[in-house]
């Protein structure tokens, strides 16, 4: 009986969030897998998009413990730009550690400076390294 009940928890518990992590990881590999097929630009804004959308996907794994500071002007999101560069830079902050320390967060900061685009980004070395 015990079993049973614990299933039910968990089922209505948990299975929403699961769900919203399988959609949100289903978004952003569409978007990796259409930037793949075009030779065009894209805005900004929908790579930065789903940089939050791979955030919020971390965040799910490590129940919401990273400590990570994605920031930006809102005047990007329109620039037009090569694809998946802030996804792959966004990547490799979760490939090579884990954020969880509150007084160092991870950094990944897009700006726009005399029309180039600057990413200041900085992984903390008191990290957990995998």
């Amino acid at each position: 009986m015990f079993q049973y009940f614990k299933c039910k928890l968990y089922r209505y518990l948990i299975a929403p969030r699961t769900a919203e992590a399988v959609m949100t990881l289903s978004n952003v590999m569409r978007f990796s897998v259409d930037c793949e097929n075009t030779d065009d630009l894209i805005l900004l804004g929908a790579e930065i998009d789903q940089v939050k959308n791979l955030i919020k996907l971390h965040q799910t794994r490590f129940d919401d413990e990273l400590n990570i500071s994605f920031a930006y002007q809102d005047e990007i999101r329109n620039v037009k730009f090569v694809p998946l560069i802030l996804l792959t830079v966004a990547e490799n902050l979760f490939k090579h550690g884990i954020y969880t320390d509150q007084n160092h967060p991870a950094i990944i900061n897009p700006s726009i400076v005399e029309d180039k685009l600057i990413l200041q980004k900085h992984f903390p070395f008191n990290a957990l390294f995998y």
